[in-house]
Formats: C-alpha cells, structure tokens, sequence
C-alpha cells in the first residue's frame, strides 16, 4: 500500500494485480490516482501486485529479454545514445524503461515489429507492473534501477515507436485532380525543395485547416513523394493541429 499512495501522489494511475491481472472492475483503464480510492484497494485487497498505466504523452518500453528484448534494443539503438530515465528492473531480468513522446499519434504496440521481444505500453494501450512487485511466474522482484526524471525518447527511436504513415499508391508520384479540395496546397507540397519541406508543409496544413479542409492524408502523401520521413510528417502535421486549436481557443496564434 505504501508504494501504490507514493506512485497515486505523484500523480500515477495505478491499480491492485493478482500477479498481472487487474482485481477491479473495470481492469487497468480503472486504475486511479486518487489517494482515498488507492488506499481503499490495498485495503480490501493487501499484499497484492502495483500496475500503473502510462500518462498521457508516456510511453514505457517493456524489455523482455526472454524472449530477444535484450538483442532487440542492442541492435536498434547501437548508432545512438539512449538518455538517463526513469528505469526499473522486472521481476523476470527485463526492464522498463519510461519515456516521453514528443507528439501524439497512432503508436505501435511492439518496438520495430512483432516478436521484437519488447512491447509498447502507454495510456491507451496497457499498463507496466510497478516495484515493489513480485513475478507471478519467477517469484522476483520488480525493483527500480533509475529514479530520475522520464527522459525524451530519442529521435532514434521515433520510427520505431510510432505507427507508420499509410504508404501512397504511387510512390514518388502523387496525382492533383484541378477540382480537389485544396488541390493547390497537395501541389504546393509536391513540389517541395530539399530544405524548405518541413516549413512548406507545416504551412500547407496550417491553410488547409484554417479552411475546413480535410487534406491530411493527401498533404502526408505529397510531403512523402518529395522526401520527408513519416516521423517529420507525422510531428510537423501534429504541430500544425495544435497551433490551429489555440487560433480557435485563443485568438492568433
């Protein structure tokens, strides 16, 4: 109990387990990190396991080196370095490793593809057994390895976490019908020069929205056949959402 109130106090949503399984209605998308409510729980149900579901804008990569986690994470993360963050050892040897996402989009529920050996948790999607746990199936301890503050996900990772961007039909080659909506801003887009395509976009959609037109999908195909990543695409069309809701909410933006 006193674990699962200092997590609930830091603002973590968490919920009693029998090993993994969540013991209230409702499973893990009840979890609370109201104190009274948490205090009840391990009240009603002492001694049992922590799961906590990631915040918003969280995710929680789940390395299981049972299953190749471990030769996963060394392969994909060998050109680049992976930053402090908050850490925990599982109770069967893997790890949990807690970052923040730089934008919100679609996510994928195993890192680089399936049978990877390390999983995707995050609020939507699953919630991570918490220290000071014990393994259903090992009898050890889930322990924490860093307690620092959760880390950016390195940029390295990005195509890794997120889900991609549907590809085009017709790869390097988008079509413009002169009587689409906002067939000037997917032109616009599809003649982007190198160095001038993140702004270019970002413009586009920002006009696009500003008058009611849903483009996304056709402004992503553009900026994709003249070069951009789908994780550039998928940031730059998140930046231009959320400055076209504060033009809305707030005046100019």
């Amino acid at each position: 109990m006193e674990a699962a109130l200092d997590y609930a106090t830091r603002g973590l949503a968490v919920g009693p387990l029998r090993g993994k399984r969540p013991l209230v209605d409702g499973g893990y998308k009840a979890f609370s990190s109201d104190v009274d409510t948490v205090r009840r729980w391990w009240q009603r149900y002492p001694g049992a396991n922590i799961g906590a579901r990631p915040g918003r804008g969280i995710v929680v990569l789940d390395i299981d080196i049972r299953n190749g986690g471990h030769e996963t994470w060394q392969l994909i993360t060998a050109s680049f370095a992976v930053p402090e963050t908050m850490a925990f050892m599982t109770g069967s040897g893997g790890w949990h490793l807690w970052f923040t996402v730089p934008y919100l989009a679609p996510l994928r529920s195993e890192l680089v593809h399936r049978g990877s050996g390390i999983d995707i948790k995050h609020g939507g999607a699953g919630y991570v057994v918490m220290a000071p746990s014990v393994h259903p199936e090992t009898g050890g301890l889930y322990v924490p390895h860093t307690w620092t503050d959760i880390a950016p996900l390195p940029k390295g990772l990005l195509q890794h976490v997120f889900k991609p961007l549907p590809r085009p039909t017709t790869p390097g080659r988008v079509v413009v019908h002169a009587d689409d909506a906002g067939a000037g801003l997917v032109r616009f887009v599809a003649e982007l020069a190198d160095g001038n395509r993140n702004n270019g976009l970002y413009w586009a959609a920002r006009r696009a929205l500003d008058s009611g037109l849903d483009i996304e999908a056709q402004l992503s195909d553009a900026a994709r056949a003249v070069g951009l990543a789908d994780a550039e695409i998928i940031r730059t069309l998140a930046s231009a959402r959320t400055a076209a809701r504060g033009t809305l909410v707030g005046g100019a933006a």
